[in-house]
């Protein structure tokens, strides 16, 4: 009987490197494939012609595509919003939530005007809000325990500092939902509403675009809403040190609270952004 395990990074390698020698030749193969195209000026120039005649006169499949990669990066930061705790520590960083949500805003600005310097500013102080709160909670982690809050000093005032990070934090988020609610309301009056190329023949179809828009709008101003609500549940999530050591009992509810109240708010993204995505397609569905 032999032990094959032994010999484990022998059968690796025996594996790794057939599939390396491979890549290599289909590497060069390609690249040369691709030099001899680019030396082909006849093609390459009537590819170039043929693109700019079919595509970049179809501003209708960029304006797409833009709104499809926001609205993606959008749900990731309203997933990110959600707060994970283990030990006393998020595992799910919220300054993914920054970057996520300004990706999101720099392929909707794409589509349309949008107030840079209020973005920058309120992201701004967003973000340093955030690298606080992160701080003084693995500061509060590693130096202390909820028992220690009736007890020692320090240890009171870090954790009050803690549920006071996690609150303002909470409000910057609601300010960024207002302020992203705010932006995309361009978004929507110049790419939705109708079908591009169809003639609007009357009052009862501006009527109806005009509900369509505002039905998308109200999506965003809702979620900004209930940003408020899921403020509020961090920071009784927040306070379950306090209620552990000052009452004796266990609110562990509380970050279940946290999490069901971002997890609807995941839920409402994703149709706020589907029915946006839905109503800029078409739009440009006859391009």
């Amino acid at each position: 009987f032999v032990n094959l395990y032994r010999y484990i990074s022998v059968i690796r390698g025996l594996c790794i490197v057939p599939v390396f020698i491979v890549g290599i030749i289909w590497l060069v193969c390609v690249f040369k494939y691709f030099l001899r195209i680019s030396k082909d000026k006849i093609f390459v120039d009537a590819l170039c012609e043929e693109y700019l005649k079919r595509k970049t006169t179809k501003t209708g499949a960029f304006i797409i595509k833009d709104i499809k990669i926001a609205s993606v990066f959008m749900v990731i930061a309203s997933i990110f919003t959600i707060d994970f705790n283990l030990d006393g520590i998020n595992i799910l960083p919220d300054l993914v939530v920054i970057i996520s949500l300004a990706i999101s805003l720099f392929y909707f600005s794409k589509a349309a005007k949008m107030k840079k310097k209020i973005l920058i500013f309120v992201f701004s102080l967003y973000s340093i809000f955030t690298i606080f709160e992160d701080y003084i909670r693995y500061y509060f982690a590693d130096n202390f325990y909820y028992n220690a809050i009736n007890k020692n000093g320090e240890a009171f005032v870090t954790y009050l500092g803690t549920v006071i990070a996690v609150a303002v934090e909470g409000i910057a988020l609601v300010v960024v939902y207002i302020v992203v609610a705010k932006a995309l309301k361009g978004v929507i009056s110049d790419h939705t509403g109708y079908v591009l190329g169809k003639e609007i023949n009357s009052e009862g179809e501006k009527k109806q675009i005009l509900a369509i828009q505002n039905r998308l709008n109200k999506n965003f101003s809702v979620l900004a809403d209930f940003a408020i609500v899921c403020a509020l549940a961090d920071t009784l999530a927040s306070l379950y040190g306090a209620f552990y050591a000052f009452l004796n009992k266990n609110f562990g509810w509380l970050s279940l609270l946290s999490a069901s109240c971002g997890l609807i708010l995941v839920g409402m993204t994703v149709k706020a952004v589907s029915e946006l995505k839905e109503a800029v397609q078409t739009k440009y569905m006859l391009q």
